[in-house]
């Protein structure tokens, strides 16, 4: 729910973002802390020690941490290919 809310801290961090704010700044001036940030960093760090292919939270984790634009993470996203995400 705290992503659709405008009141959220994370839906302040995204929305900003996609104004083209940098999250340094956005940090800054934020005022509190936005969990999600911090969230999507150990979800990286957890998706690399285990090995498992997480194209959204590489996606997520390159926009806020290595400044891939947005755009580019979506399109990235929406134009891989299509394949079974679990295996029997």
């Amino acid at each position: 729910m705290t992503c659709t809310s405008e009141k959220s801290r994370n839906f302040t961090v995204g929305y900003r973002l996609g104004r083209g704010e940098g999250l340094p700044q956005i940090l800054e001036t934020l005022g509190s802390t936005a969990e999600g940030v911090e969230t999507a960093r150990a979800a990286h760090a957890l998706v690399q020690k285990i090995e498992v292919e997480a194209p959204i939270t590489e996606a997520v984790y390159r926009v806020l941490y290595e400044g891939l634009p947005i755009a580019q993470a979506v399109t990235g996203l929406i134009t891989r290919d299509a394949k079974p995400e679990i295996e029997f």
